[in-house]
């Protein structure tokens, strides 16, 4: 039976992060490691374990009963042990000044109201400040101008930001309700006979829309804009369909907005959304506790629908 001392911490700590991204690559990133490092790493776990954690599927890796119950259970455990050891008693109720987090368009309408009340409820002192993701973000986190972003992993890449993973959300099509002729999943074949309204995300889409990307979609670009009004008008006003977030299901008036899944290639299906913050912060209690409190409020699927958006 293998004890807790047979573990190197830090091995657990990579890990916790290869649940999370089911993907060697992109868990050396967020490690600032290598992917040789991460896949030696992984292999020593398995030993360890007696389980192989991951399984290759067709669409991708899978994981196993164990590793499933891994990724419930142990990013909790590892930041209850490193709370523990920092034991500088820190209250979330004492903190006070100015807390100011950027993110893109679509994250602000899914999680900035979350946010703004889990703040108020947990930290009642510090002073809110959501701004819009920008290309200096970056900079802005590592010179302490921002406190942290809440973001793609894909939008800031720098080995001075620490990247934890909050959720993940999907992308779909989102049309007003009455638009009777699409069913609740479709293919590109069918999308392509609407119009498409797309959002301008910083650093994401902004040089070029994601549709022109890949030569394969047939889909009519009708308009682009970095608000997100004037594209849920048009959706609401005419048969345009909205390349955005599923998980805006959560917030938008089901009676006058609805989702369809996309079957088949569709580009990016997925996204992880992170927190992102300074290196120089790793040891932030602050920052502990921020990521700990925004992971519990994003995994909420019913918030309060009084938030629910609305367009006329």
């Amino acid at each position: 039976m293998l004890e807790l001392f047979d573990y190197d911490l830090n091995q657990l700590k990579t890990l916790t992060v290869l649940l999370q991204e089911k993907h060697t690559g992109r868990a050396a990133e967020r490690l600032n490691t290598t992917q040789p490092v991460v896949s030696r790493t992984l292999a020593k776990i398995r030993k360890a374990i007696g389980d192989p954690l991951f399984i290759r599927r067709s669409h991708g890796f899978e994981l196993t009963p164990r590793a499933e119950r891994l990724a419930l259970e142990l990013p909790d455990t590892l930041q209850q042990l490193e709370n523990l050891l920092r034991d500088d008693h820190f209250s979330a109720k004492a903190l006070t000044g100015k807390l100011r987090i950027a993110t893109n368009v679509l994250l602000m309408e899914l999680y900035g109201y979350r946010i703004i009340q889990a703040l108020k409820t947990h930290a009642p002192g510090l002073q809110l400040e959501l701004l819009d993701f920008g290309a200096r973000t970056s900079e802005q986190i590592i010179t302490g101008e921002i406190d942290a972003a809440i973001s793609f992993p894909f939008e800031l890449k720098s080995k001075q930001l620490r990247h934890e993973s909050l959720s993940e959300v999907n992308f779909g099509l989102i049309c007003r309700s009455e638009l009777k002729d699409l069913p609740d999943e479709v293919d590109l074949e069918q999308a392509a006979q609407y119009p498409i309204a797309g959002l301008i995300v910083p650093t994401f889409n902004q040089n070029q829309p994601l549709i022109e990307q890949y030569a394969s979609w047939d889909l009519k670009l009708a308009f682009r804009s970095q608000h997100l009004g004037p594209v849920l008008q048009a959706v609401r006003q005419s048969d345009t369909l909205f390349i955005g977030l599923l998980e805006l299901a959560q917030v938008l008036d089901p009676q006058l907005f609805r989702m369809i899944r996309v079957k088949g290639s569709f580009p990016i299906s997925s996204a992880r959304v992170n927190y992102i913050y300074s290196n120089s912060q790793h040891y932030s209690s602050k920052h502990h506790w921020l990521i700990n409190l925004f992971r519990r409020e994003f995994d909420v699927q019913n918030p309060d629908t009084d938030c629910a958006l609305q367009t006329k």
